[in-house]
């Protein structure tokens, strides 16, 4: 095991990379890929507009706060870095949505599936027992905007990325060549119960072998980045250890098991046993690794509004700890920190 790396670049040497940059007005558009296939994909896209009216509010509800856009504004020719977008388990392509944004003012083209079977509004149970589309999703949505597209031109094939949060951050992974091991996984988790975990791999079939014409590792992606993921004892060590890509893994400091209102603290995404055995499982060379102290599991996705936790608890109770964060830092500070952090890993590899 190698020494985790906690910081890997100076706050100083990233503001300056960050502002150096000329903000874009961000462009955004909703396109089906594939709709008549047995997996037909629902896409979104963030990209450079010169076109700067009339703004929309993108992602905003009564609980989370939005970004502006130009919707299906017409796009700024030119050839930019692409960066993928996998969001986590229930999960849409809201929750990334912040992140996008400032990507593409930063001079990305940014593109987000809803995953099949795993996505807010799309439940299927035969869909989200096919755990190996996930990645497939990913390397879907690449090939149709490179070859398929009227994207094709806007692409730095050389440069592409991957991001994922939660389950994205699981199948960001598969995308760089971690393979499951459910008995491996069913050992750990036999001596080590994680609830939610647990729960999904059941809801998704790890148990499953997945069908030996999928692969899913993919090497038109040069860049990898999980965001708290969760499921990392269902990868087996030996193809975590043979990585040999780019990878930036970024973890909450508090597990959200540990804000549990009843019942005291339940071990549910830890950061040691999860992201943290991700990194030290990795590569050396290939693994860059940060924990924010005071960031939750949700700390990662949309801003919430001020009354969000009591209309997500009104709902059902103990949604509302998708608004929890640490008690230092407010949940845009964490932003700024984790979009600088993402920004500089990605710039370097430009």
């Amino acid at each position: 095991m190698h020494t985790v790396i906690k910081i890997f670049l100076s706050g100083l040497i990233t503001s300056l990379l960050i502002s150096s940059a000329i903000a874009d007005n961000v462009g955004l558009t909703h396109t089906p890929v594939y709709s008549d296939s047995t997996r037909p994909l629902d896409a979104t896209i963030w990209y450079a507009t010169e076109q700067s009216e009339p703004q929309s509010k993108i992602a905003d509800n009564i609980v989370f706060k939005g970004t502006y856009a130009v919707k299906n504004a017409a796009p700024k020719l030119d050839r930019y870095p692409l960066v993928l977008l996998s969001h986590g388990y229930h999960g849409n392509w809201r929750n990334l949505n912040w992140l996008a944004t400032r990507l593409v003012q930063q001079g990305y083209l940014v593109a987000a599936v809803d995953h099949p079977g795993t996505s807010s509004f799309r439940h299927d149970k035969i869909d989200a027992e096919q755990w190996w589309e996930r990645p497939v999703d990913i390397s879907r949505l690449l090939t149709w905007l490179q070859k398929e597209s009227d994207w094709q031109a806007s692409i730095d094939d050389s440069n592409i990325s991957v991001i994922g949060h939660s389950l994205g951050g699981w199948t960001v992974m598969l995308l760089a060549g971690a393979t499951v091991d459910y008995a491996s996984m069913r050992q750990y988790h036999d001596k080590h119960p994680s609830p939610l975990v647990e729960s999904v791999s059941e809801e998704m079939r790890f148990d499953i072998a997945k069908p030996l014409n999928r692969v899913l590792t993919d090497r038109r992606i040069q860049s990898f980045v999980s965001l708290d993921l969760g499921g990392a004892h269902s990868f087996s060590d030996e193809s975590l250890e043979q990585i040999n890509r780019s990878v930036l893994v970024l973890s909450a400091g508090i597990d959200i098991g540990a804000l549990s209102v009843e019942g005291g603290a339940i071990d549910y995404l830890s950061e040691d046993k999860e992201s943290g055995h991700i990194a030290r499982k990795l590569p050396r060379d290939s693994v860059q690794y940060k924990v924010y102290p005071e960031a939750t599991h949700f700390s990662f996705v949309q801003l919430c509004k001020p009354n969000a936790y009591q209309i997500l608890e009104e709902e059902l109770s103990g949604d509302g700890i998708i608004c929890l964060d640490g008690t230092i830092k407010t949940r845009e500070q964490m932003h700024d920190a984790i979009y600088r952090d993402v920004s500089v890993f990605l710039t370097s590899r430009r």
